[in-house]
């Protein structure tokens, strides 16, 4: 093997001045009191206009529970943490400053995890709002089950008897299939 190593060309930094799409998805610790999760949600957007970049679409963070634990070294230990407050804010900047806004997010002591994307435009123009989804996915309606049973029972009886025979006797071509089979 070389000494040299191949640079990721999708991890290289941009030093353009063009002005990119973002997505911040972060989680805000659930420790932090609920009043206070816009407080950290602002101190966020204000780091982004701070380094430069201009603040879009959010959607605010909500609480959500989480697929697995994650971890976190609070005052020396190790907190696991099943649920946090989830939210993303959209916002445009010169790429040469995202790293910094990441790092600056990932720093502050109520943030447990941030994710930062740069959007497509087919991602710009059609916005995912995760809490809308769940919450329109967790309407559930009341069944009674016992109704609907009694009204499916008359419907099974009514059923004429030749239908019934028709349907136990084989088809003919179920029935030269089978003696096919018996032949072999």
């Amino acid at each position: 093997m070389s000494d040299t190593t191949m640079p990721a060309a999708e991890a290289a930094v941009d030093t353009t001045d063009e002005v990119v799409s973002y997505e911040l998805a972060f989680h805000v610790l659930p420790t932090v009191a609920e009043g206070e999760v816009a407080t950290v949600e602002d101190a966020i957007k204000a780091l982004i206009t701070v380094a430069g970049g201009t603040v879009g679409l959010a959607e605010a963070a909500q609480r959500f529970d989480l697929a697995y634990e994650l971890q976190k070294m609070i005052d020396g230990k190790y907190r696991r943490f099943e649920s946090t407050y989830f939210g993303w804010i959209r916002f445009t900047a010169a790429p040469a400053v995202v790293e910094g806004i990441l790092a600056e997010v990932e720093a502050h002591a109520d943030i447990l995890r941030a994710l930062l994307v740069r959007l497509t435009r087919q991602e710009e123009e059609n916005p995912f709002y995760l809490h809308e989804a769940l919450a329109a996915r967790k309407q559930v309606t009341d069944v009674d089950v016992s109704a609907s049973a009694t009204e499916e029972a008359p419907a099974a009886s009514e059923a004429s008897t030749e239908d019934k025979a028709t349907a136990e006797e084989p088809t003919e071509a179920l029935a030269e299939t089978e003696a096919e089979a018996t032949k072999e």
